[in-house]
C-alpha cells in the first residue's frame, strides 16, 4: 500500500526512495525471521538431545531446562550438605557409577538401585541423637527413621557441628525438631536476627510441574519451606535443604517418603498424593556460608 500511494502521488525520485526503503525493510524482516527461526531450531534440537540423553538412562527430564539464568554452583558435587547425605549411608559412588547423577528418577525406582541408606521415613528420631563419641547416631536413625524436619535438624544441629566442625549453636532451633512448621519459624528468626536472608521467587504450575523462578542464585544449604498445595497458606508442611541447580532441576536434599534421605527437586514437588508448594527460601547463616568457601 505504501509503494502504491507513492506511485500515485509522489515523484519518480521519491518513489524510488520508498521502494528502496521497503526492500530494505523486507530484507531486514526476512533476516530477523530467519535468525529467529534458526535460533529456535537450535534450541529445540538441543532440548531434544538433552531429553533423549536423559531418557536413555531412565531419568525424567525437566521441561524448564533453559529457563534458569544462573550457572550451576561450582561446589554442587562437593560440599558439606552433600557430605551430610553421604554420612547417612547414601551410596553416592554407586549413584555416580550408574550414570544417573543429577538426573531425576522416580522415588519408587531408587531402592533397587542400591543408592539409598537404611534410614526410612518414620518419626521416631529427633535428629539430635548422637553416639557416645558425640557423632550422629546413624544406627538410631536406621531403627527409628527420620522425617523431613528431623533430617534438617540432623544436618544443621548434628552433622554440621559434630562432624563438619561448624558451630551452629547460636542459631535458633525449632521448638519441635520433627515439625516442618517449627523449622520454618526458626529459620525465619535467622532472618530477623540478620543471620540469613530470604530470596524472592515466582512459581507457577505447568503441566503438573512447578515452574520455579528465583530472583537470584540460591546458595546450597538454603532452607526451602513448602505448604500443602491443596490449601495454600503460610503454614509449612514440608522442609528441605537446597542442593543446587543442574539439568533443569532445582535439586534438594529431603526426606519425603519411605526412601529416607534422598535427592528430589522443587519442580516435581506437586506430584504425588500430597502435593507441595514453595512458600519461602531462606539462605544459610553466614557461619555456614563461610564454612563452605
Amino acid at each position: 500500500n505504501v509503494s502504491e500511494t507513492a506511485e500515485e502521488k509522489e515523484s519518480d525520485t521519491e518513489e524510488t526512495v520508498v521502494t528502496e526503503e521497503t526492500a530494505a525493510t523486507e530484507e531486514t524482516v526476512v533476516t530477523e525471521e530467519t535468525a529467529a527461526t534458526e535460533e529456535t531450531v537450535v534450541k529445540e534440537e538441543a532440548a531434544a538431545e538433552s531429553v533423549a540423553s536423559t531418557q536413555s538412562t531412565g531419568g525424567y527430564s525437566s521441561p524448564f531446562a533453559t529457563t534458569y539464568p544462573y550457572t550451576t554452583p561450582d561446589n554442587i558435587d562437593d560440599n558439606i550438605f552433600m557430605d551430610s547425605l553421604i554420612y547417612t549411608g547414601y551410596n553416592i559412588e554407586k549413584h555416580i557409577a550408574d550414570g544417573m547423577m543429577w538426573e531425576y528418577l522416580l522415588a519408587a525406582k531408587k531402592r533397587d538401585r542400591g543408592w539409598l541408606s537404611n534410614i526410612t521415613y518414620n518419626g521416631g528420631s529427633t535428629g539430635y541423637e548422637t553416639t557416645e563419641e558425640g557423632l550422629p547416631d546413624i544406627s538410631f536413625f536406621e531403627k527409628n527413621g527420620l522425617v523431613c524436619a528431623s533430617y534438617v535438624t540432623y544436618v544443621y544441629f548434628n552433622y554440621l557441628p559434630n562432624v563438619a566442625g561448624v558451630d551452629t549453636s547460636e542459631l535458633t532451633k525449632p521448638e519441635k525438631s520433627y515439625s516442618a512448621n517449627d523449622w520454618y519459624i526458626a529459620a525465619k528468626d535467622w532472618v530477623e536476627q540478620g543471620l540469613s536472608e530470604t530470596i524472592d521467587f515466582d512459581a507457577a504450575l505447568k503441566g503438573g510441574f512447578i515452574k520455579f523462578d528465583p530472583e537470584e542464585e540460591i546458595p546450597i544449604g538454603s532452607i526451602i519451606a513448602f505448604c500443602d498445595s491443596r490449601n495454600k497458606s503460610d503454614y509449612c508442611s514440608h522442609v528441605v535443604i537446597y542442593a543446587g541447580y543442574k539439568n533443569g532441576y532445582h535439586w534438594v536434599y529431603h526426606v519425603g517418603n519411605e526412601n529416607g534421605p534422598e535427592f528430589c527437586s522443587v519442580e516435581r514437588m506437586h506430584f504425588g498424593p500430597d502435593p507441595q508448594w514453595p512458600i519461602c527460601i531462606i539462605t544459610p547463616p553466614d557461619v555456614v556460608l563461610d564454612a563452605m568457601e
